[in-house]
């Protein structure tokens, strides 16, 4: 398959942002980048309660993702479960019209056990912890939709744009006769483009369309489902309670299905009566990578954490497909069949893409996280980390079949940038009940955030939790604000916007044993 069909195909498919302009020869993967690199604070609901602020603090399972020290202060083996349950909330504008939208799904959020060890205050080498965890740190679930009505273009002005001096009748005849790839091919199968006859270069790679640009209802909706997880091996050891140093190997996985239903109807006088063109994209992926903390406690009441996560290297796995439907008015053409004009009514006409499938390697940066805790006596703690991520840092390679990449990683270096995410929290105690709150913010992953700060997200957290020699019982919610943006087409920097303001509210529990 020739590398300008994938690049057609992916630019179309992959028009999930539009805070840029593809260049030429990107496929449209460093949407991914952002994807899979913008992950949150998962786990137990202690660590949500207190938006994540644990890189200092330790003492649960949780802290296996993010600093493995933590795993230090553990001294007896425990078992741990936590659920979750999103709403979802999406409020889309597009062109002066505002739609809402929404979804809920219930998921496990966390599964672990630990065995640790207590060697007693006469040792200098006081315990060690050992422990297994599965921890959700990406939820993708989202339905969000949008519609308004369009007087300047269509989606049929991208198809022209996009094929126009670039690929030649001839090559759309073969794409037809032995299987679709592009939606441009798509649009050539049902007639919304057709060659332009009248071109004076004989180039034969220009095209028309007999529908004009009327008033149309211009409507997607779009769901997206799935997450990221990893499963983590660690270790941890206790230096005469003072200096906690720990190591993990983490095993995450991709889980990604996205359809689309995009609609269009003109409103006013057409040969059209309608459009409708449905997307589905699946990707899966798994990888590697590993962690290194400490935690330095130089008296009872600080204590220091930082750690390092290493890049994580993706094996993923892309399926794509897709289908048109056009509906016309009774609408006669003239063809040249075998050089003789012959006229043909327009009704309805379908095509479909072929199974698209690649397989490609993704390589998400380093994270680098440092935090504080100052213990108020037994009373409670204040914590807050600071984390580096530099979004600039993803690479893809290796893909197959072969086609190029670089420009995709190119873009990368040149839209996105190094961010700072802050998490604050607190916990307060009362006998054996427990109060938490806390804030994170995370910043934008863009140099330039037109038109939308992709990737900024701010939380507002709280919990309450009990806690006894043998379990432990622990809520939160967790409500996330951010911002996306979203192209049905590209067409050249005109093409529409649709803005989207996006809410999430999470109530996670968790259960512990001590045994």
């Amino acid at each position: 398959m020739k590398l300008k069909y994938w690049t057609f195909l992916i630019v179309f498919f992959f028009n999930s942002l539009a805070f840029a302009q593809n260049p030429d020869n990107a496929l449209g993967y460093y949407f991914d980048a952002l994807r899979y690199t913008n992950t949150q604070f998962g786990g137990s609901a202690r660590f949500q309660g207190i938006a994540g602020a644990n890189t200092a603090l330790g003492g649960d399972p949780t802290a296996a993702l993010t600093n493995p020290a933590g795993l230090g202060f553990i001294r007896r083996a425990e078992m741990i479960v936590s659920t979750s349950i999103n709403l979802t909330n999406a409020n889309t504008s597009f062109i002066n019209n505002s739609t809402p939208d929404s979804r809920t799904n219930l998921s496990i959020n966390q599964l672990g056990v630990v065995w640790g060890t207590d060697r007693g205050s006469d040792a200098d080498l006081r315990g060690t912890a050992f422990a297994i965890t599965f921890t959700r740190n990406n939820d993708l679930n989202r339905q969000w939709s949008y519609s308004g009505l369009n007087d300047r273009n269509n989606i049929i002005s991208s198809f022209l744009a996009g094929s126009g001096g670039s690929v030649t009748w001839n090559e759309f005849d073969d794409e037809v006769r032995n299987g679709i790839f592009t939606l441009s091919g798509m649009a050539y199968a049902t007639r919304l483009i057709l060659p332009d006859l009248n071109d004076p270069t004989n180039a034969q790679n220009q095209y028309v369309t007999f529908v004009p640009i009327r008033p149309t209802e211009q409507r997607e909706k779009i769901t997206e489902t799935g997450a990221q997880n990893q499963w983590n091996l660690s270790y941890a050891i206790n230096y005469k309670d003072m200096l906690y140093i720990g190591a993990g190997i983490g095993i995450p996985t991709i889980r990604y299905n996205r359809t689309k239903e995009y609609t269009e109807i003109p409103q006013a006088n057409s040969p059209l009566n309608g459009l409708r063109l449905r997307e589905r994209l699946s990707q899966s992926g798994i990888g590697i990578n590993a962690s290194l903390g400490v935690i330095f406690r130089p008296v009872d009441y600080i204590r220091l954490g930082a750690s390092i996560i290493t890049p994580t290297i993706y094996s993923v796995n892309d399926n794509y497909d897709a289908d048109l439907s056009v509906s016309y008015n009774n609408y006669t053409i003239i063809e040249i069949v075998n050089g003789v004009e012959v006229p043909v009514t327009l009704r309805d006409l379908n095509a479909r893409t072929i199974l698209l499938q690649s397989q490609y390697n993704m390589r998400t940066p380093l994270r680098i996280n440092g935090g504080v805790a100052i213990f108020l006596g037994k009373q409670g703690f204040i914590s807050g980390d600071v984390e580096l991520v530099d979004y600039s840092g993803v690479r893809f390679s290796n893909p197959q079949p072969v086609f190029n990449m670089e420009s995709d990683n190119a873009v990368i270096k040149l839209i996105y940038r190094s961010t700072v995410n802050i998490r604050l929290g607190s916990e307060f105690r009362f006998g054996t009940f427990r109060i938490r709150g806390g804030y994170a913010m995370y910043g934008s992953a863009l140099k330039e955030d037109i038109p939308a700060p992709e990737g900024q997200m701010t939380f507002i957290t709280g919990g309450l939790g009990k806690r006894t020699d043998k379990f432990y019982l622990d809520g939160a919610i967790s409500y996330r604000t951010s911002q996306s943006s979203y192209r049905p087409y590209l067409l050249r920097g005109a093409e529409p916007t649709a803005i989207t303001d996006n809410t999430r509210l999470t109530a996670t529990f968790t259960l512990g044993f001590f045994f």
